[in-house]
């Protein structure tokens, strides 16, 4: 896999006395710039971070890219890696659903309960019993971590309200450092990772009052 993201300061790593920002992500490695060089000439090599100090991988960012792009080209098979190129198609009927549905959901973080799990208020105004709503997390202003949350809501049908506990990285923030934001929303490429499209509609006699 293959990651990168946008400069900022909260990326910011001091290694044996030279400032890296952190900007992408292969496998278990991390690639950064030197911070110096990107802001005196607007380009630098690619630093990997191994025993607090900076080494450099390659020349440029074109080159690190090139050759990260082709490691995890070989990560696929030949039918899957056309299937990439080829892209995905458009939502089916029934996604198109979930997604309008996903936006009618509206959720607010109301605290934390006595196990330190963090506590939503979410209110179902679209026509659907979702499984699941994702919710992006993040360390304070982007720093530590950026992931997310897939809230239980399959008892909360149209109309209602309801109270969802979750467990949110209790064991990596701090109640004070942890932040909650609304997810952009699916696109085809992106579908699997939202778990709103694991059920169209929940079976209301599974649900246990």
């Amino acid at each position: 896999m293959v990651s990168i993201y946008p400069v900022r300061a909260s990326r910011v790593h001091e290694a044996a006395g030279r400032r890296m920002v952190e900007f992408g992500f292969i496998r278990n490695s991390s690639a950064l710039f030197d911070l110096g060089l990107l802001l005196s000439a607007g380009d630098s090599p690619v630093f990997k971070l191994s025993k607090g100090k900076g080494v450099q991988t390659h020349d440029s960012f074109d080159g690190w890219l090139r050759e990260s792009g082709e490691r995890a080209r070989a990560a696929f098979s030949k039918r899957r890696w056309e299937a990439i190129l080829k892209g995905p198609g458009d939502f089916s009927e029934s996604q198109m659903e979930v997604v309008i549905a996903r936006r009618k959901f509206s959720w607010k973080h109301v605290g934390f309960d006595e196990e330190g799990d963090a506590i939503f208020e979410v209110s179902n105004q679209s026509a659907l019993r979702l499984p699941y709503l994702s919710i992006g997390i993040q360390g304070k202003d982007g720093s530590k971590l950026l992931g997310g949350a897939w809230l239980d809501v399959h008892h909360i049908g149209p109309g209602e309200s309801g109270v969802v506990v979750k467990d949110c990285y209790k064991t990596m923030l701090t109640q004070d450092e942890i932040e909650f934001f609304d997810e952009i929303g699916p696109l085809p490429e992106t579908m699997e990772r939202y778990w709103e499209f694991r059920f169209k509609t929940i079976d209301p006699s599974l649900i246990q009052n």
